[in-house]
């Protein structure tokens, strides 16, 4: 089992102002695929994801997987790391 950290951040410099961080976070779960397995912790400006993975080659494909749903208008605001 591995796990990919995911936080998503809230980008006090954009122009609209990104939504809460509970908002941000069920919409970029709404975006993974149904089979991923998840915790999640949510913060003032902030949320963490950890995905459990079966596979260490797994978590490329899962990165990706993360930009793309990052750069999903819904989430215009956050930004992310791992």
């Amino acid at each position: 089992m591995v796990t990919l950290r995911i936080q998503g951040f809230a980008d006090q410099n954009a122009e609209d102002h990104p939504q809460l961080p509970e908002t941000a976070c069920i919409r970029f779960v709404a975006l993974l695929p149904p089979q991923w397995r998840w915790r999640q912790s949510i913060g003032e400006s902030s949320f963490t994801l950890d995905v459990l993975l079966d596979e260490q080659r797994e978590l490329d494909p899962a990165r990706a997987t993360v930009d793309r749903a990052f750069r999903d208008p819904g989430l215009r605001g956050w930004t992310w790391a791992h």
